[in-house]
């Protein structure tokens, strides 16, 4: 076939010419989503078949929205200048004078659009204020909060309850936020009675009795294998613990609950090893972990009661600061239109044409609102029994590249739209055709996926599509897909093979730079002035997590290639913003020496530990308004001086000034900003400094004005993270880009490069949610994750 005939051309035109047909359009990646899209709204005014004032087109991110409207704009000028049709013309004409009147957007601003024209039918506060992540999380954070400070308060035996279950409500805040998730599902759960641990108790006793007299008399010359640590502990914690106490019983099966291999050359006899092992198998499989379960099973109704007050407390407190969030813009919309006949009817004409991009990663209550905003029948609540007008609703997405159950989107749903479609007279169409990525790429990624995606479609899983690629491979060009080979690290440490891998990476970029390599480039960027010599923002560099991000930039800066991070915990983990916080910790209460010590001994104030030792010997309070003790020595004297006095005008400035002006004249008198530029790294450090400023201005200007309210506002931001961080080179758009893959949405490079090979760790799933009825029902299992494990604390009956 010639590749200048495209194997998907019929669905391409159907896009532009059948617009009395409702279509989701499946595209792969390249595939030229944005443009299908622009074509068909394009050809939707164009044809007559609605005014640009009544076209909605939905997006997934604002980012998107932004270039959807320039490309529509630039298309609608384009058409204008080619059509000959004088009334075509004309209408083309009157949408780009009206072309500010197109909604294009993100969902959920479109449902604040709603929701404002709509308040009161909506019962919702008129003047209510959409709040953004962060606040959100803020938000949740002090909800939670509240709900435990009036536990301890009021009811002081629900944590006793809590206590006697072996968990603390420390350990419950993860799945609280997942509740949070998911207000529309309604969650599973049962009471039961409390299990018969004496079975498995006493095969426990029996266990440990036998494999302990088999154990070598002396520890094998290197060391207790994995097996041998786990009888030996299980020994020690029976001898120490009361095992008739269900608590001390499951901590011990819970520590017993491992892999326990062994190494059979530090055993008395290999055949015993062996023995044992079997045994250990059998008694984990048939006793250890059934008991695990039953406990698991019966916390699970305990931990869900003692969380569910927490979801309402925060539900109360959004509704008294009249504040939606992403989550109540949906279900707010949805249930406006669905139990107002009359709304619904007045937005289908205000809004006669839907389409929406990237489908796969929308939320589930999406699909009810493009239905009821699209559908012949507006008394019917059931959106499952609803028929989309023909014409009206025009879907794109791709289910190969969704992360399902992240930010909600769900595959059973994305089935469904696609089955009332078809059922409705809607199509099906498909783009395979890839304008983006080399033949060589095509191919690798291809004899990759169609081993790893079905053949056909499932229940779970959308079906293997290839890339049917149309850029040739020229030569003496880079091309396809180069493997770094990281050699063999002694115990697969993490930390040195990924500084192994960053080194490798910032080399080749390195040489790149320097012309070791070509880039073949397209038409449109020969014409922006690309040459094939490639330039640091040609580089994409993409890490699954957060963690150790800054081994590669650190790598980066070393061989002094300009680099912008994204979606990492810097900012979080930031040993600048750790000393601020402490600072800010240490003003709050003068008389706290445990916030005093922290700050004494970071590099903002360098005490060393022999100084601090001398003050404690000669009598000196850790308190900044004590007076020096008698005995210390001038040179000591001194540095305390100076640190007390200093801290004691930073009181004064948070008493007398605005907090924001106090922040950023400690900041300044600090030299924080400085001293972080001085060093590995430097912008991004002294931008986390920065972004502390803003932050705190920004919260003072939302009515967080005392200084103990925004250090709690800081702190939580510090636990949760920020979204985006301040790029204090934002001039240099010529960057190698660093990110999280989750910031890597919609983007393209030259050169994309996976990195960080050492964690390959994945979850099992925690949420399953049902759709099937009216009620969206959810399993919930309820866990807690540390920095190398997770651990569970309880999950709901049948969950396997």
């Amino acid at each position: 076939m010639s590749k200048h005939v495209l194997i998907d051309e019929a669905a391409r035109q159907a896009i532009i010419r059948d617009l009395d047909i409702c279509l989701l359009v499946e595209a792969g990646a390249g595939s030229g989503k944005t443009s299908s899209l622009v074509q068909r709204m394009t050809a939707l005014i164009k044809e007559g078949k609605c005014q640009v004032d009544t076209l909605a087109a939905i997006t997934f991110t604002r980012k998107a929205a932004a270039e959807l409207k320039g490309r529509f704009q630039l298309a609608l000028e384009e058409a204008f200048a080619e059509e000959p049709d004088q009334v075509k013309k004309e209408r083309l004409d009157q949408a780009l004078g009206k072309l500010e009147r197109c909604y294009i957007g993100t969902v959920h601003s479109f449902c604040a659009v709603m929701l404002r024209e709509r308040p009161v039918e909506a019962g919702i506060d008129p003047s209510f204020e959409e709040i953004e992540e962060l606040d959100d999380k803020l938000l949740r954070r002090k909800a939670w909060d509240d709900y435990l400070l009036e536990i301890q308060l009021n009811k002081p035996e629900q944590l006793e309850s809590l206590s006697k279950i072996g968990c603390s409500p420390e350990d419950l805040y993860g799945f609280y936020e997942t509740l949070l998730t998911y207000p529309d599902v309604k969650i599973v759960r049962k009471k039961l009675p409390i299990p018969d641990f004496s079975q498995v108790c006493s095969e426990l006793d029996d266990f440990l009795d036998w494999a302990q007299g088999l154990l070598p008399t002396q520890v094998p010359e290197k060391g207790w294998d994995n097996l041998q640590l786990l009888i030996n502990d299980g020994v020690r914690l029976r001898k120490l613990t009361d095992l008739n106490n269900p608590l001390n019983l499951l901590h011990l099966l819970t520590e017993l609950n491992r892999s326990g291999a062994i190494v059979q050359n530090r055993w008395r006899d290999p055949q015993e090893a062996k023995d044992v092992k079997a045994a250990f198998d059998e008694f984990k499989e048939y006793h250890l972990l059934p008991a695990l379960k039953q406990w698991w099973e019966y916390r699970h109704a305990f931990l869900v009661d003692f969380v569910q007050p927490a979801v309402g407390y925060y539900q109360e407190l959004k509704k008294g600061k009249s504040k939606l969030n992403f989550q109540d813009l949906l279900l707010r919309t949805a249930s406006l239109l669905r139990d107002n006949p009359e709304v619904r009817c007045y937005f289908q004409k205000r809004f006669t044409h839907i389409l929406v991009d990237e489908f796969q990663d929308t939320d589930p209550i999406q699909a009810e609102i493009m239905f009821y905003l699209t559908c012949t029948d507006v008394l019917e609540k059931d959106w499952r029994c609803l028929e989309p007008r023909p014409g009206s609703l025009f879907v794109v997405g791709d289910p190969r590249q969704s992360i399902y159950r992240f930010r909600r989107a769900d595959i059973d749903t994305y089935n469904e739209v696609k089955t009332l479609l078809k059922a409705s007279g809607g199509q099906i169409l498909t783009l395979t055709t890839n304008f983006r990525s080399e033949e060589a790429v095509g191919k690798w990624i291809n004899s990759i996926f169609q081993d790893i995606f079905p053949e056909q479609a499932t229940p779970y899983q959308a079906a293997f599509a290839p890339l049917n690629t149309v850029r040739s491979s020229a030569r003496g060009f880079a091309l396809g897909v180069r493997v770094i080979s990281i050699p063999k690290v002694a115990r697969n440490k993490k930390r040195e093979i990924v500084n192994i891998d960053a080194k490798k990476i910032a080399c080749f970029i390195s040489g790149a730079l320097n012309g070791e390599i070509k880039l073949s480039r397209t038409m449109e960027e020969k014409r922006a002035g690309l040459t094939e010599k490639p330039k640091p923002a040609d580089f994409l560099i993409l890490l699954c997590y957060k963690e150790m991000m800054d081994v590669y930039a650190r790598a980066l800066e070393e061989k002094g290639i300009a680099f912008k991070m994204t979606g990492g915990s810097g900012f979080s983990e930031s040993q600048e913003m750790k000393n601020l916080l402490n600072v800010f910790k240490a003003l709050l209460d003068p008389s706290d020496p445990v916030h005093l010590l922290a700050v004494l001994r970071c590099e903002l104030c360098g005490v060393s530990d022999q100084a601090i030792w001398k003050y404690k010997s000669a009598g000196g309070h850790f308190n900044i308004y004590e007076q020096l003790p008698d005995g210390l020595d001038n040179e000591t004297g001194a540095l305390f001086a100076e640190t007390f006095t200093r801290l004691s005008l930073y009181c004064q400035w948070v008493r007398q000034l605005p907090v924001s002006a106090a922040v950023v004249k400690i900041i300044s008198d600090l030299g924080s900003v400085p001293s972080a530029l001085a060093g590995e790294q430097g912008k991004a450090r002294a931008g986390y400094l920065v972004q502390a400023a803003e932050l705190v201005a920004a919260a003072e200007r939302q009515g967080i004005t005392s200084f103990s309210e925004l250090v709690s506002h800081l702190e939580v931001i510090m636990e949760t993270g920020v979204e985006e961080e301040i790029d204090l080179n934002h001039r240099n758009s010529n960057n190698v880009r660093l990110m999280n893959l989750h910031k890597a949405k919609g983007l393209e490079s030259p050169v994309v490069i996976l990195a960080n090979p050492a964690k390959n760790s994945g979850f099992a799933p925690d949420v399953h949610i049902s759709r099937s009825g009216n009620q969206p029902t959810g399993y919930f299992l309820v866990g807690k994750r540390n920095f190398y494990n997770s651990e569970i604390l309880g999950q709901p009956v049948h969950w396997e």
